[in-house]
This record gives structure tokens, C-alpha cells and sequence, in this order.
């Protein structure tokens, strides 16, 4: 039926912009009648000012729905009040009833409508299809100025055997919605499939009709990769999809950008709103790989079709965002497109190009009809109308060729198989985007990379029953031809004749797109060699050997219809295979879960959900979740019927158990049978072995990178994790070893960190170990570790190397540890041993400190003379360690031993050197056991000799002073000594914030400020010393508890008995792992407090044992006139007096006041306190006498020490002159007998 227009407007007034709304939903009937219903609608809801449409009546599109639509011509540029709300939601619809019917009002056209008169059943030579571009409407982007829309207003009349129809989808840059090309596409091939059904009544070749696209901007891009999607869905099995591109004859790209097209500006202003459309507009960017690609897939398929594409000639205003925030054309006016990026570059028997001087990018799409471009395309249509129905049915017409699609695959689909859903996702992805796509799983052998391959092919199969699979054997040159050999088979049926090139012949069925869709899995390529060289490939099944002179990777071609997935242990060889590191996927171990699972389903008559026993998670964990290990662990297990936990006894013995496990064969047969050329036979009978599959990976490196092989194995010598590169490259060699480690990273044996350091997988150490081992040169790259530990380890001592010894010091122990015979590595083992100590004496482990001195010591003995300047190192250091660990007098011979030996070398300039330092050290021994005068004198002269030498803010100088403020801290000159560490705090604040030796400094300042009775200075300088010693050391270093314990003191003078008892007991705790001895004072001035607190809970029994426990420590292990032990008796004395002994107390004093220990240093301040101890006990006892007399004494000697200032001087001369007024009140006094 003839389509109906029908109009009651008389008004002819000149056409004004004009609107055009689509009706749908108007039931089957009289168009004539159909379209009065319509007028009669608005005239009903007439409003002042409105204008009545001109109806048109034409039938759906889709043959399906036997309905109509209508479209309603607006010539005023508005629309009347009853649709205003479209004009204001241009995306949204509106729905009235009309003559009784419910229909749809609508103006943004989406979808397929038809546009014009359809021809009767029968006389339709073609359809037509106009597809707009991004932001254009799909009514509106054909309409001229003059109102007037070609396709319907003169194509419709000049060729009226034409259905033509326009298309329409969301993808406006003001709208909200979007998506990827690869969605627009899949969307327009459903629609276009209901459009093209066979239910048209009358057609019954409606699929057979010939298709012509009109196509302007990315709508000819939408309208190639829906039809690349249409051919390739003949292999997918939806044949109604297929027919599309059957029917495909003609096609007018109207300004198609193929070569791209610049939306940048566009797409950073839609990207700052999140708009779905930014994705899509990068993918048709000038740079896009995309259309690339997508423009080879389209030449692959466009054979025996037309194409007219129109060029654009002139500038036109761009888009551009304005002051409101709306898009309009106000951009400054330029060439959207040149003309290569219009054109496909075809035949000139396929592709015609017409180029329009006049119009510009939007324009173009917009003809009249005197336009020259329009009566181009009016020809381009009638010769189209001639010639296209015999060479679509000539498309129809053709049969299948050669064999249907099957696969190759070596093994079944693996019912066992552990989900790894991750990996084969991100392969599918990988496989997703338009055109030629290559995946590469990468990683070490045994890590599952096949079994996934064969996973992820069946599921293809599944997914796309008529594609072809192709599995291709890629370890070698002879692999990969038996592999293509095995692949025209299946491609043609039969074998492939002697004198055929099976790689061209091969290729060249791959390149045809009209085989259809296919995957290839290069199976174990490993090797780039085997693909980028031109050699010969020596043939084992009959064939010459042949010399190609392209490389095996040319015959892989790439091809829009086809797609690659490559397993492979190097990273490098996948690179070059896949080219494109987005698609490069590496595949790690299996999550515990995945392990869990996978050993559980090695073992027949497993429950696969009970929870994960104690054994299970032990022997996952020293596997390390690799799949070919866990394989072989539950093969093992089942074969000989043993539990998991015996399993795990057998491989806890030691390293050599685990490696005998590794080259267990795991009886797995769907591993690769054939063996390289590189493999030898006695390891046959473990090739399915994990370790086995690594050692294929060693061999490898050796032969092609034996520098990477060297280094390697110097590598495995070291401990497995966090290599720091410093300790592998040459000085000024850095960048050779980012050449070197780049195969080893490759082939996944190393992987880099995020601390850019190298870690090895714990298993393929262990395989790296043995494989030396078997080649008998395991010892002499230990060696070699051990030389270059020596050379970079450096000196522990100094605070700025602590980051690089604790990147070193597992290293270290780990090279040490695999020396079997100590004495092969001599002196270096010596000096190993020497720097290790040193290290962990400054970082406060001195028990190991002293192990490590110790061994170093005796390696070293039994080398050098006694003279020798390594041998002296070692017995200072282990001196110092003494020293540290309370044992003075050991420490004192060993430096005084040192000393003398330097003294009488001292002329060598080695021996000269070290001479500070051993000063130093010796002060330092004299300092514990008392000698302060002595210590206080060396010094002095160490501090001006450094000073002389070095200079005064030199590390060695400010040493030497903290060594003479300690001397005087231990004398008692406190004041002397407050000034020297403020005078060290100063210079130590050039170094970084964090030094420790700065807050080492702040507690011997805290400590000499208590002792001068200022406590709350003293404890907060205490406070700031223990965070930052507990910050820059650790919390069990002996300066942290140290600081600690002088804290509890200043605690415990103040008064706060609760807080300096949990200062105390934290002291002794740390203690346990820091291993000072009992009689340590650190840890006797730690009990000495807490007898004190005891004292204060009147609970005299505990402290009394805890003071005559001290006391005895220090009488044992301490010189006998050490002040300390005075301070402890007189502490006794005073306990007995406080809890009401005074019988006792007389006793202890009486022995005290003997003491020739009070008199010989009695300017010594310890003294003066316990003297001050002992006038008060003698003063509460009512001897006043004797009291004033020893405050008298003791008051000479403050003031002597001290000056009349000094809190201590005058609390002294308070307490004597109190006792004197009290003698002087009370006239008799009954003396206790």
C-alpha cells in the first residue's frame, strides 16, 4: 500500500526549521484514514499559535510487528503544546491515545525507521540503510537547510525500488549515554536481523535482498565492524547474522574517518564528567590501533563489493563547549578529515572516491538535489540497482569449502581441572576487542600455563562450535613443522604432498577469511629463535629439510578472523610473540584454596570440602602452591599409600629432601610427551618432574646468555628473596646487569619486587642449587659469593650503612651457612665472620655479636700471626663485646693486649690507624668497673688527639668527648659534664634527625640533669631519648634499655613508684632477649629500684633479699672497691633502720664507718652519698653528734665539688645544722644500749 500524506494546514508559508516526530504503535489499516485520525488529534489539541504537522503513513520496519508508524512534519521550528515536553527531553517519549489506540510519540528516532514509500511485495530490489555518526541525529543529519531530507524527499522518488530506512542510537556528547564500538556494533546486528526477517509477508527472500549503507562519520565505522561481526558469525553458528554480510553490496561512506578522526578537546571535557562515551571516542582517535585494524579485518572481506567514498574539501566550525556548559558549533573552522583518512586505499575496481570542494564534515552528509555529490550517489544507486541482485546470489549461491571446523586439541577437557577463572578471564579479554588479537601466558615451568591453554580451548570450542582450534607444538623448529603438517591435515582432509611448503600452504589457508574463525595455541614457546631465525628445519617424518628465507613467525598471520594464545617460561619470547605487554598475563602460584583443591583431587577418595588440615597447609607451604609440585606431592601420596603428614616429615629433613621430591615423576600424562633436543636421556624418566622442567629452562640459559648463567648462579647462592642489585652489579656496570637479568626475569627464575629488589622462587632455588650440585660447580660460585659478600658488606658500625648491612645480612647468612668446609674460604670466611659481628654488636645483638667475633677470631688465629692486623680487628671488636656484656676484666686484657701490640707498631701507618679506636675501647673498660680518674685522663688525650687529627666535629672527636662526659658523669662532676653533651648535641644536629646517636646522647644528659636533682627536665629529655632510641634502634637494643632503666630512676626519685615499676619489669623483660648477665649494671641498678618500691609497700622481706642479692652479684663479678657496692650496703642499712631493726641497722653502719673504701675515694660522689645515707640513719638513731660531724664533712666536700650554688651543697648544710638545733633542744638523749 502506497504510503499517505495528509495535511489541514491551508497555510503554504514559506518552510521555516524543520521538526520531524516519529509515531509508533498505529495499528494495521487505511493509511488515508490512519493519517486524518492523526490531524484530527492535534487539532483537538489545538493551542494558539500551533501549526498541524504533515502525517505521513508508512509500514515498520520490522516485518514482524504488521504495524505502522507515522511521521509528523513540523515546518515552524516548534512543536505544538500537547508534545513541548519532547522538546525539552529529547531522549524521552510521550504516549496518547488516538482513535482508541495507546501510541508512542517520540523524536530521537532510535533504532531502524523506515522513511519513505516501501515498494509492493515482490518489487523491492534493495534496502537501504542510513546510519549517522557520533552526536548526530538520525532523522535530523540528512535534512538540509532547507528542510529538505534527501533520503526521503528525492532518493525515495528517483528510486522507488528502494526500502529505505534510517538508524538511529544513543550516543550524543550532551546526553548521559554510551558504550564501545563493539556494543553499538552487536546492538545494530540484532536490530538489523529482526528488520531482515523472513516473516515479511510476500518476501520470502527478504535475507537474500541486496543491502546498500549510506553511512556518514563513525556510522561507516559502526556499519565495517558490524559486518566483520556478521562474517565472522558464520563460524559462530547464527547463520540469520551471516546473511548480512551475504547481502552486503554497496556501500557510500559520506566523510568515514578510517584513518581516525580528533575528538581530543571533546573527549577531556566529556571525561571530566565520567561520560560513557570518552572510551569510544580514544578508539577512533587519530592513533587508534583499533581502526587499524579494523580497516585491514574489512579489506580481508570486501571482496566482489562497492564502495563510493566522498572526501570532504572544506573547513567547517567545530564543537566546543559554551558559557552554559552546552556543545555548539563556535570552534574556529578547520578540515575534520584529509583525504587519505577517508578513503580505505582499495582498487578503484572496489572503492570510488568522490570529493566534495563544498561541503565540510557535518555538511557533507547533507544533499540537495542539484548538489553534484547528490547526483553522484544517485548514479552510484541506479548502477547498484542493476548489478546487485546477481552478485548477491552469486553470494548465496557459493558452497562450503573443504572440511567443517574441528580442533586439535592433545588432550580431553580435564574434569579435575581447578577453577582459575582470573586467568582465563583476562585471556578472554585479551581476545575481546576488534580485529586480530594474541594472548601470552608467561611463567615457570610447572606453574599450570598448558593445562589453562587446554581449559581455555575447549571452552572456546563450546562457545563457538564452528571455529577451528589449532594446537601447535612450539618448543621447536621440527615441533612447530610436524604441529603445521598435523594442520593441513585437518584443514584439507588429506596429507600434504612432499614438494607442497606446508608453512605457505598452511599460512595462506589461515590468511582466507572464508575458512572461517580459529584460535592457535603456541604450546611451550620458549625460544624466539625458533621463530625470528631463518634456518633450515630438519624433518624427521619423510620430508627434505628446508631453508626458509622468512621466519616461522610470518607464517602465523595476522588476521582479523583469527587469534593467538602463546604459553611460554619467557616473558621476552611471549613479548615478541603477542606484541602488546597489555595482553602479556603472567600466572602465578595457585591461591591456597586452588592448592587446597588441586591435592586434594590427586588423591583418590578425598573430601574436597572438609577444612584444610595441619599437614595439607604445612606441605602447601613449602611447595609453594606450584601446581606440577602439588601434582607430584598427591601422586606420590597415592602411589604409596602413605599420609600427608609422613609426606611432610620426609620433606622437612633438609633441602636435599625436597629436591629428591622435586624429581619425583608425577605419572601426569597430560603433560607434553616429546623432548627437546636439548634434553638428555638419563632424565627421561623424570620429564614430568618439576624440577625436570626447569632444568630445561637452565640448559636454555646456558647455551644462549652464559653471563646471565654465571650470574645466576651466583644468585642461587645468596638467600632466595630481596637480592639488592648493588650486591650482583660491577661498579660502573650497572646497566650490563639490567641486560643480564632481563632473560632471567623473562623466563620468570627472578622477579623484580617493589623494592626493585630480585627475588627467586623458594623451589627454583632450590632446583638452581642442585643443578650446580650435578655439575660439581656449587662450591666455587659459593666461594665466589662469599668474596663479593666480603667486598660489599660494609662497616656496621656507622648508622648510614644500617640500611644496606640489613638488606645484606640474610645474604650473608645464607653464603656462610652453605660452606661445608670454613677453612676452603680461609680469611674471607674470617672477615665475613668479623663483619657480621661488628653489625650486630652496633645494632645490639651482643650475644650473636659475640658468636660471630668469637668464630672470626679463631678462623682467623689459625691463619695469620698473632701481630696481624685482622686478628687485632677481631679482638677489639669481641673486647667491645665483652665490655657490653658486663665483662669488664675480659674486656680490659683483651684491649690492653691490642693496645700494646698497636703501640709498638705504631710507626706503620695500618697499625697507626686503628689506634684511636682501641683508646676509645679502653676508656670505655675502665669506665663500669670504676676507674674514673683513669678513664677520665685517657680520655682527655684521646679527645685532643682526635681533635688535632681529625678535627673538632669529626665522628671520632665527638666520640672521644661523650667517653670524657661519661668519665665525669662516673666521678660525679655533673656540671662538667651537662655541658660537654650539650656542646655534643649541637654538633650531632648537622647529622639527620633520625641518628641514634643523638638520643643516645639526650639519656647520658637526662641521667647527668637527675643526678643534679632537676627531675622533670630529667624526664622528659628521658622520654624523647626512649622514643627515639626505640625508633632508630629497637626496643631491645642495650642503649634503648639503658635509657629505659635511668628512666625508671627519675621516675622512682619523683615519687611515681608505679610508673618506674613498669619501667623496671619492662627493663628485665627486654632483657631476656637482649642476654645481658646477671650481674650487668643495667640490670642490677633495675633491681635495685624495684627494692626500693618494695620498701615503700613496707614489704621488707622481698626487698631485703632482693639488696643482698645485688650485693653479692656485685662482690663477685665487680672490682671490691667499687662505690656501687657501697651504695648497696648503706641501701641495706637504711632498709633495716626504716622497718624498725635498729639492732641491725648499728651493725651494718658500725661495719660501714670502717669501710677503707669510704675514706680512699671520699671525694668520690657515691660516696658522699652513702656517707649522707649514713648521718641521716645515724641522725634518726638520736646520735647527732656524729651526724653534724659527718655533715660538716660531707657539706666541705659538696662545696669543693659542687660550689655553694649547688642544690646538693645546701640540702648538706640544712640537715646538719637541723641535727645541731636539735641536739641543742633536747638536753638528754636516752642512747639505745
Amino acid at each position: 500500500m502506497a504510503a499517505a500524506s495528509f495535511s489541514r494546514d491551508p497555510d503554504l508559508r514559506k518552510l521555516e526549521k524543520l521538526i520531524t516526530v516519529r509515531v509508533q504503535g498505529i495499528a494495521p489499516g487505511d493509511y488515508g484514514e490512519k493519517a486524518v485520525a492523526l490531524s484530527d488529534f492535534f487539532i483537538h489539541n489545538y493551542t494558539q499559535g500551533d501549526r498541524l504537522p504533515v502525517v505521513t503513513i508508512l509500514p515498520s520496519c520490522d516485518p514482524r510487528e504488521r504495524r505502522l508508524i507515522a511521521l509528523l512534519d513540523f515546518d515552524t521550528g516548534k512543536l505544538p503544546r500537547v508534545l513541548e515536553r519532547l522538546a525539552k527531553d529529547r531522549y524521552g517519549r510521550e504516549t496518547y491515545v488516538v482513535d482508541g489506540q495507546r501510541l508512542s510519540f517520540d523524536v530521537h528516532f532510535h533504532g531502524f525507521t523506515t522513511i519513505c514509500d516501501v515498494p509492493p511485495p515482490g518489487l523491492a530490489v534493495a534496502d537501504v540503510i542510513a546510519v549517522s555518526g557520533i552526536g548526530s541525529h538520525a532523522f535530523g543529519s540528512w535534512v538540509t537547510e532547507h528542510s529538505e531530507m534527501w533520503l526521503r524527499d528525492f532518493l525515495g522518488k528517483d528510486v522507488p525500488h528502494f526500502r529505505t530506512m534510517i538508524y538511529g542510537y544513543n550516543a550524543r556528547i550532551d546526553g548521559h549515554a554510551g558504550g564501545t564500538l563493539e556494543e553499538y556494533a552487536q546492538q545494530f546486528l540484532e536490530d538489523l536481523k529482526d528488520v531482515r526477517s523472513t516473516a515479511d509477508v510476500g518476501e520470502p527472500f527478504t535475507q537474500r535482498r541486496p543491502l546498500f549503507f549510506v553511512t556518514h562519520s563513525f556510522g561507516g565505522i559502526l556499519v565495517m565492524r558490524a559486518l566483520v561481526k556478521a562474517k565472522q558469525a558464520q563460524e559462530y553458528g547464527d547463520p540469520a547474522i551471516a546473511t548480512l554480510y551475504k547481502a552486503t553490496y554497496g556501500l557510500m561512506f559520506l566523510a568515514v574517518p578510517h584513518g581516525g578522526i580528533d575528538f581530543r578537546n571533546i573527549a577531556a571535557e566529556l571525561e571530566k564528567k565520567n561520560h560513557l562515551l570518552v572510551s569510544l571516542l580514544r578508539d577512533i582517535n587519530t592513533d587508534s590501533n583499533l581502526l587499524k585494524v579494523l580497516s585491514q579485518e574489512f579489506k580481508n572481506l570486501i571482496q566482489q563489493r562497492r564502495i563510493v567514498s566522498f572526501v570532504e574539501g572544506n573547513a567547517e566550525p567545530t564543537f566546543q563547549m559554551n558559557w552554559a556548559g552546552k556543545w555548539e558549533r563556535s570552534g574556529p573552522p578547520r578540515r575534520m578529515l584529509e583525504s587519505n583518512s577517508s578513503l580505505l586505499s582499495l582498487p578503484d575496481s572496489t572503492e570510488t572516491q568522490v570529493m566534495s570542494f563544498d561541503k565540510g564534515h557535518s555538511s557533507i552528509a547533507k544533499l540537495g538535489p542539484f548538489d553534484t555529490e547528490y547526483k553522484a550517489a544517485l548514479r552510484y544507486f541506479r548502477e547498484w540497482e542493476q548489478k546487485a541482485p546477481v552478485q548477491v546470489l552469486n553470494q548465496f549461491s557459493k558452497p562450503e569449502r573443504g572440511p567443517g571446523p574441528s580442533h586439535n586439541i592433545p588432550y580431553e577437557k580435564d574434569c579435575r581441572f581447578v577453577n582459575r577463572d582470573d586467568i582465563l578471564t583476562a585471556i578472554e579479554k585479551a581476545h575481546a576487542p576488534v580485529g586480530h588479537r594474541r594472548a601470552g601466558l608467561f611463567g615457570i615451568g610447572g606453574i599450570g600455563k598448558s593445562q589453562i591453554a587446554i581449559e581455555y580451548a575447549h571452552r572456546f570450542v563450546q562457545g563457538a562450535p564452528n571455529a577451528w582450534v589449532f594446537w601447535v607444538r612450539a618448543g621447536d623448529k621440527t615441533l612447530f613443522e610436524r604441529s603445521y603438517l598435523d594442520m593441513s591435515k585437518l584443514q584439507t582432509g588429506s596429507e600434504v604432498e612432499k614438494d607442497e611448503d606446508v608453512f605457505v600452504k598452511v599460512s595462506d589457508w589461515l590468511s582466507d577469511p572464508r575458512n572461517g574463525w580459529w584460535l592457535m595455541v603456541l604450546d611451550n614457546a620458549d625460544d624466539f629463535d625458533v621463530f625470528y631465525e631463518t634456518q633450515s628445519v630438519r624433518s624427521t617424518w619423510g620430508r627434505e629439510s628446508r631453508f626458509y628465507e622468512k621466519p616461522l613467525i610470518d607464517f602465523i598471520p595476522q588476521v582479523g578472523h583469527g587469534k593467538v594464545l602463546v604459553t611460554s617460561r619467557d616473558r621476552g619470547c611471549a613479548r615478541r610473540l603477542v606484541d602488546d605487554d597489555k595482553n602479556l598475563i603472567k600466572v602465578d602460584p595457585m591461591t591456597r584454596e586452588q592448592s587446597q583443591w588441586l591435592f586434594r583431587s590427586r588423591i583418590p577418595g578425598s573430601s574436597l570440602d572438609t577444612p584444610c588440615s595441619t599437614g595439607e597447609y604445612s606441605l602447601l607451604s613449602i611447595l609453594h602452591c606450584i601446581p606440577l609440585a602439588i601434582s607430584q606431592a598427591g601422586a606420590y601420596i597415592g602411589n604409596c599409600e602413605i599420609s600427608t603428614e609422613e609426606y611432610v616429615k620426609m620433606l622437612e629433613k633438609d633441602e636435599r629432601s625436597i629436591i629428591e621430591m622435586l624429581q619425583q615423576d608425577a605419572g601426569d600424562m597430560r603433560r607434553e610427551q616429546a623432548l627437546s633436543d636439548l634434553l638428555i636421556d638419563e632424565e627421561e624418566r623424570s620429564r614430568h618432574a618439576v624440577l625436570h622442567t626447569w632444568r630445561i629452562s637452565f640448559r636454555r640459559m646456558e647455551k644462549r646468555d652464559p653471563e646471565t648463567a654465571r650470574l645466576f648462579s651466583l644468585m642461587a647462592m645468596f638467600h632466595y628473596e630481596d637480592i639488592p642489585k648493588f650486591l650482583l652489579q660491577e661498579e660502573g656496570k650497572e646497566a650490563d646487569l639490567e641486560v643480564l637479568l632481563e632473560p632471567l626475569l623473562d623466563l620468570g627464575l627472578a622477579t623484580m619486587n617493589l623494592d626493585k629488589h630480585i627475588d627467586i622462587h623458594r623451589l627454583v632455588h632450590l632446583g638452581i642449587r642442585d643443578w650446580l650440585a650435578l655439575k660439581g660447580t656449587f662450591v666455587s660460585f659459593g666461594i665466589s659469593a662469599i668474596e663479593r659478600m666480603v667486598e660489599r658488606f660494609p662497616d656496621g658500625s656507622v648508622y648510614e650503612n644500617w640500611t644496606k648491612c640489613l638488606q645484606l645480612y640474610r645474604h650473608a647468612h645464607e653464603v656462610m651457612s652453605i660452606q661445608q668446609d670454613r677453612m676452603l674460604c680461609g680469611l674471607t670466611y674470617g672477615k665475613m665472620l668479623n663483619s657480621m659481628g661488628q653489625y650486630y654488636s652496633s645494632r645490639g645483638h651482643v650475644c650473636w655479636a659475640a658468636l660471630y667475633a668469637k668464630g672470626a677470631l679463631d678462623i682467623k688465629k689459625q691463619i695469620l700471626e698473632e701481630y696481624d692486623v685482622e686478628i687485632l680487628k677481631s679482638k677489639k671488636l669481641l673486647a667491645g663485646i665483652a665490655g657490653q656484656l658486663g665483662r669488664y676484666r675480659n674486656a680490659e686484657e683483651l684491649q690492653l693486649e691490642v693496645f700494646y701490640t698497636i703501640r709498638a707498631r705504631i710507626q706503620d701507618e695500618t697499625y697507626r690507624k686503628l689506634f684511636p679506636d682501641i683508646a676509645s675501647d679502653l676508656t670505655y673498660s675502665y669506665l663500669s668497673p670504676g676507674y674514673y680518674e683513669t678513664a677520665e685522663n685517657l680520655a682527655s688525650t684521646l679527645k685532643s688527639l682526635c681533635e688535632r687529627i681529625y678535627g673538632p666535629k669529626s665522628p671520632k672527636t665527638i666520640s672521644a668527648a661523650a667517653l670524657l662526659a661519661r668519665a665525669y658523669q662516673g666521678a660525679g662532676r655533673w656540671k662538667e659534664a651537662e655541658e660537654i653533651l650539650l656542646s655534643i648535641i649541637d654538633a650531632q644536629r648537622a647529622q639527620p634527625a633520625d641518628h641514634p646517636h643523638i638520643f643516645i646522647t639526650l639519656s647520658s644528659l637526662a641521667r647527668a640533669i637527675a643526678c643534679r636533682q632537676r627531675y622533670p627536665e630529667a624526664e622528659e629529655i628521658y622520654k624523647e631519648a626512649l622514643v627515639g632510641c626505640e625508633r632508630t634502634l629497637n626496643m631491645n637494643h642495650i642503649h634503648t634499655v639503658t635509657c629505659l632503666a635511668g628512666y625508671s630512676t627519675v621516675l622512682l626519685d619523683m615519687g611515681k613508684d608505679e610508673e618506674s615499676e613498669a619501667a623496671c619489669n619492662e627493663v628485665l623483660e627486654r632483657n631476656k632477649f637482649l642476654g645481658l648477665p646477671s650481674w650487668h649494671d643495667v640490670v642490677l641498678a633495675t633491681k635495685s629500684n624495684l627494692s626500693t618500691i618494695l620498701a615503700h609497700r613496707e614489704e621488707w622481706k622481698e626487698a631485703e633479699e632482693t639488696i643482698r642479692a645485688i650485693i653479692k652479684e656485685k662482690e663477685e663479678h665487680w672490682e671490691a672497691q667499687h662505690p656501687s657496692i657501697l651504695i648497696s650496703r648503706v641501701k641495706l642499712a637504711i632498709l633495716y633502720n626504716n622497718k624498725g631493726d635498729l639492732k641491725e641497722s648499728q651493725i651494718q653502719l658500725r661495719a660501714l664507718l670502717k669501710e677503707e673504701a669510704l675514706y680512699k675515694r671520699a671525694s668520690h660522689y657515691l660516696v658522699l652519698d652513702a656517707k649522707m645515707q649514713l648521718a641521716i640513719v645515724v641522725s634518726n638513731q638520736g646520735k647527732f653528734r656524729k651526724a653534724i660531724k659527718m655533715g660538716r664533712e660531707i657539706e666541705e666536700a659538696y662545696l669543693k665539688r659542687y660550689g655553694p650554688e649547688d642544690k646538693l651543697t645546701k640540702d648538706a648544710g640544712e640537715k646538719w645544722r637541723k641535727w645541731a638545733e636539735c641536739q641543742k633542744s633536747i638536753p638528754f638523749w636516752p642512747w639505745p644500749k
